[in-house]
């Protein structure tokens, strides 16, 4: 059995291409592997904190020096850090705004990217210490970024795909696949 996390971070609802999307795959990968359990994360309803000096601080300092502070900053820091790591599948729905990817998405992996637990940093550069995990990410394009900048500019600069593949690089080595609608 097979643990995946499905996120999505649509500020949209119903009418969200990309929580459509998301959804459909994941409605389809329950058809074929029904044994595997779906964590589903709303960050668009439901966003996490922003990083801030005093989670800064914290990860960058030992356990037993942390304060009351420093240790609030870092609970649910730390719940979306194990959650991240305890399953073997990420299934991401992600709109494009701005040109890139939703604040509260980078708000997310800014959690997620800590010395020691999903990368290193050694003589011979940054290695990450993911391994294993997939990642399937539905990008959307919306209508009105298509009459700001070309189709042709957008699919060939592929913002979002070269952030999560950029990403991927640093912490592990993610298998992925992009859906592009």
């Amino acid at each position: 059995m097979r643990r995946i996390l499905h996120i999505d971070t649509s500020y949209s609802s119903e009418s969200s291409v990309s929580r459509i999307l998301s959804q459909e795959f994941i409605t389809a990968w329950k058809m074929f592997h029904p044994e595997d359990a779906i964590v589903y994360r709303d960050l668009g309803h439901f966003p996490v904190p922003y990083i801030n000096e005093t989670w800064i601080t914290a990860v960058h300092s030992p356990p037993e020096s942390h304060t009351p502070e420093t240790i609030e900053a870092l609970r649910e820091s730390n719940i979306l850090l194990e959650e991240f790591l305890a399953v073997d599948c990420y299934v991401f729905g992600v709109p494009m705004y701005g040109f890139t990817i939703p604040a509260r998405l980078k708000a997310y992996l800014e959690h997620l990217i800590r010395v020691g637990c999903t990368y290193e940093v050694s003589k011979n550069g940054v290695r990450g210490l993911v391994h294993g995990k997939k990642l399937c990410s539905s990008q959307v394009v919306a209508v009105t970024i298509l009459q700001v900048l070309p189709l042709e500019r957008i699919i060939k600069n592929r913002i979002c795909e070269r952030f999560f593949r950029h990403l991927g690089s640093q912490i592990s080595s993610l298998s992925m696949r992009v859906i592009w609608s």
